[in-house]
């Protein structure tokens, strides 16, 4: 490098010196803000236990891109797409102001599990991303949540809104065991057995199946196609038949009873003629 010499009239020493002076403290300025870059590298970085990201005070870290704020660190979790921030304690924060909420659970380049939430809805589902559209290729819902707590499998939550129940699940359900709870004792079927129950006759019982193929006090097949069954209700309804059945056998001993009490005695009348 060239040595650079500074010449006035006055003084030309004393400003030769105030030169170099300035210009040795802008040269050490540049080689320390170079000594600074190059201590991050955009390339990866070999740290150390004591290296970190992040700040040293109260602030969040925010990340940006095209200059607008798309996730905050703070102090008690994450928060992705909001910088207006509840006070809540949770560790996972996300929002979107336009369109459905998404979440994507990613088990390959074209197949994902997704979390969206439409109107108040929770949506569970999975989609096929195909090349030119991610998730433009969902099959029917796997899991459904709406704001009236009603949940729903392989339905979504418009379907099950107008019904009155808490689970609806197309495709059916197996289970090794299901409990199914009574109201109350007046909702079973111990009452055939009381004094009071007007037992039909069979002869009634006959009449009925006749004129409606099938039994009295259950339903047909159409209502059951048109309304499907309570399955406590049905099963208290089975059981009153078994009962009912239990009732006329017991009528049939008795009477076959007495039909051999009269046999036995006609018998024994004809031996002593």
């Amino acid at each position: 490098m060239k040595k650079l010499f500074f010449y006035t009239a006055i003084n030309s020493d004393f400003y030769n010196r105030k030169i170099n002076l300035f210009f040795l403290f802008f040269f050490g300025l540049l080689i320390s803000s170079t000594k600074l870059i190059a201590q991050w590298s955009l390339n990866g970085n070999a740290a150390t236990s004591t290296n970190f990201i992040g700040t040293t005070n109260a602030q969040n870290l925010r990340f940006r891109t095209n200059n607008t704020e798309r996730m905050r660190l703070l102090d008690s979790g994450l928060s992705i797409g909001t910088t207006a921030l509840p006070n809540v304690q949770s560790k996972l924060n996300l929002f979107q102001t336009v369109g459905n909420n998404w979440m994507n659970y990613m088990i390959s380049t074209t197949t994902s599990y997704t979390v969206k939430n439409e109107g108040g809805r929770i949506t569970f589902g999975y989609s096929y991303n195909g090349p030119s559209c991610f998730g433009c290729n969902s099959i029917p819902n796997i899991l459904s949540l709406n704001q009236y707590g009603q949940v729903a499998i392989g339905l979504s939550p418009d379907d099950i809104t107008p019904l009155p129940y808490k689970l609806v699940v197309k495709g059916g359900i197996l289970s090794e065991r299901l409990k199914v709870s009574i109201y109350n004792s007046d909702s079973w079927s111990d009452y055939v057995f009381s004094e009071n129950y007007n037992l039909a006759s069979l002869d009634y019982v006959e009449k009925y199946i006749l004129e409606n193929n099938h039994l009295p006090g259950i339903p047909s097949a159409q209502e059951v196609v048109k309304n499907g069954i309570d399955v406590a209700e049905m099963d208290a309804m089975l059981l009153a038949k078994i009962e009912e059945l239990t009732l006329y056998l017991i009528e049939l001993k008795k009477d076959n009873l007495k039909l051999m009490n009269d046999i036995e005695f006609l018998m024994a009348d004809q031996k002593t003629e």
